[in-house]
């Protein structure tokens, strides 16, 4: 969207050259634009400014250093700003995505972003599983992500009309066939909240996590999602320091 702001970063000690370019859901190109970031600079601001044209049409943005020859790079660290919420930078490096915690109905609304940057289309199998047992999955749909494109999907989208109360548990998707790896999100929004919680996809399992700032006090509620993908019961210690 052209009211989200953009901000990337360059870490290292050498000027770096980038470039972002734009495309709509459907892959088709929106626009580029070349930036000049100084050591350890950046750049922040809404892609309206260097994009002065661009529609309303929602897509996503790819932020690639340029070699000297004017050639792609490597991806820089950033992140996207967007009706309050906040989306790090991401890498197509998976060809599946599974997330512990997704909510649907009662108010609340779970919306899972999947971005194909391939030349081919890529069909996915979305699924909605329950808490208990987590390998059961309860609904799942079929979707095609267009190449170069990108598709939003609220996860109530796969309950049945008749389905009433609240449903939570885990999401997950799986690319079909073989293919370009894929990137991917997921947005949580309360019920009387206009901003989302955005949780980046966990391609594999982890054996050891560290949480680095656990806030909870007034108004503040720190909660723990764990997902156990496996055929069997898993026993977790935690610690707090």
């Amino acid at each position: 969207d052209p009211g989200d702001s953009v901000t990337v970063v360059n870490a290292s000690s050498r000027s770096a050259s980038a470039r972002i370019s734009v495309y709509d859901n459907q892959g088709r190109p929106a626009g580029g634009a070349d930036l000049s970031l100084a050591p350890h600079g950046g750049y922040s601001g809404p892609l309206a400014d260097l994009f002065p044209g661009i529609g309303p049409p929602a897509g996503y943005a790819v932020v690639e250093t340029l070699a000297s020859n004017g050639t792609a790079g490597e991806v820089l660290a950033g992140f996207e700003a967007a009706d309050g919420a906040v989306v790090d930078a991401l890498t197509a490096s998976s060809r599946s995505g599974r997330f512990a915690q997704a909510m649907s109905g009662a108010g609340y609304r779970s919306v899972l972003t999947v971005v194909n940057p391939n030349s081919a289309a890529q069909d996915i199998r979305v699924s909605l599983g329950a808490s208990s047992p987590a390998s059961e999955a309860l609904y799942s749909t079929q979707r095609t992500v267009p190449a170069k494109g990108r598709i939003a999907i609220d996860l109530s989208e796969l309950l049945p009309g008749s389905s009433a109360g609240i449903v939570t548990g885990w999401a997950s998707w799986q690319a079909a066939a073989d293919g370009g790896a894929l990137a991917s999100f997921l947005e949580i929004t309360a019920p009387g909240s206009e901003v989302p919680v955005v949780l980046p996809a966990e391609p594999e399992g982890s054996t050891e996590l560290a949480f680095t700032v656990p806030v909870a006090g007034v108004n503040t509620y720190l909660g723990v999602a764990l997902l156990n993908p496996n055929g069997a019961n898993t026993t977790v210690f935690m610690e707090r320091y």
